[in-house]
């Protein structure tokens, strides 16, 4: 699965992996640390580590992020109500990736304004991203 993040007005495309900000949201700390430490290694280092749907909106209304990768169980807003309120000042790809697997959790992910949905360890081996960058070649992975 690939994500591009595409220049816009709303959106600029960072200059480097290091610029780039990545807000994690997932109620589970070592799923955070997991991932913050697989960003690490490929190179992206401004990392927003997150654990609750309220704080997500409001940080992501100050801090602008290039991309969320936001779980769907979350112990106040679940994840679909978060990209919602989102959605409606933030046009940055967001990136569902929950353990909820059923083709009506991600048809409904997608309805709500994901950019895209994945869950953990799932079959179809898609729980390998990318991210792209102005080129569209490849800038990184996790």
């Amino acid at each position: 699965m690939l994500i591009e993040i595409r220049r816009c007005k709303m959106n600029p495309i960072p200059a480097q992996k290091t610029d780039y900000k990545i807000m994690l949201v997932d109620d589970e700390p070592d799923i955070l640390d997991l991932l913050e430490k697989a960003l690490n290694i490929e190179g992206y280092y401004n990392i927003i580590k997150i654990e609750d749907g309220q704080t997500a909106v409001q940080l992501c209304r100050r801090t602008s992020p290039d991309i969320i990768i936001l779980d769907v169980m979350l112990p106040d807003l679940d994840g679909y109500e978060v990209c919602r309120q989102i959605r409606a000042f933030s046009h940055c790809p967001i990136l569902f990736l929950s353990s909820k697997n059923d083709e009506l959790d991600k048809i409904l992910g997608l309805s709500v304004g994901g950019d895209d949905y994945v869950g953990h360890g799932a079959p179809d081996g898609r729980d390998r991203c990318c991210l792209h960058g102005p080129s569209g070649s490849a800038s990184g992975r996790f």
